[in-house]
């Protein structure tokens, strides 16, 4: 199905966690924030006051992406690489606008004084695709950008 352009302004309006627009075998439209069977009606937001706009979305269907992932597949794979070693002590990663570009800013903790620590990436033009994805100044969680 394709979105119009109201469709996107009302979906894109909602909360961030809710990626995916399903509507039950009842008939009730519901955001979620995935599309996996058993997990759906755990994180099912009511929708029903937009029933009307999106009357084309059929009931008994999986649900349909509305949101696109924060990073691409390349991103993630990249970051998750390079973050192996630190995983489970991310805090939080983070986009900055710096005078010659943007940059990626992971923030760890330090595993002996609990204090924070920051690693920096090399930084790149802000006219690339890199990390468009993510908001600057907005810190990330790994699960929210699916790492």
């Amino acid at each position: 199905m394709m979105f119009t352009e109201k469709m996107k302004t009302v979906l894109m309006s909602t909360d961030e966690k809710y990626k995916y627009i399903w509507r039950s075998a009842a008939g009730n439209l519901y955001l979620t924030t995935t599309n996996k069977d058993r997990e759906i009606f755990a994180s099912a937001y009511p929708f029903d006051a937009y029933s009307e706009l999106f009357r084309g979305i059929k009931s008994g269907r999986r649900p349909l992406r509305f949101r696109p992932d924060v990073l691409d597949d390349v991103e993630k794979e990249y970051l998750k690489s390079v973050l192996a070693p630190f995983r489970n002590r991310v805090v939080g990663i983070k986009k900055l606008s710096i005078i010659d570009g943007n940059r990626i800013v992971v923030h760890v903790t330090d595993e002996r004084t609990g204090e924070f620590d920051v690693l920096m990436f090399p930084s790149f033009s802000e006219h690339s695709n890199m990390y468009a994805g993510m908001k600057e100044e907005r810190e990330y969680t790994l699960k929210e950008l699916g790492i």
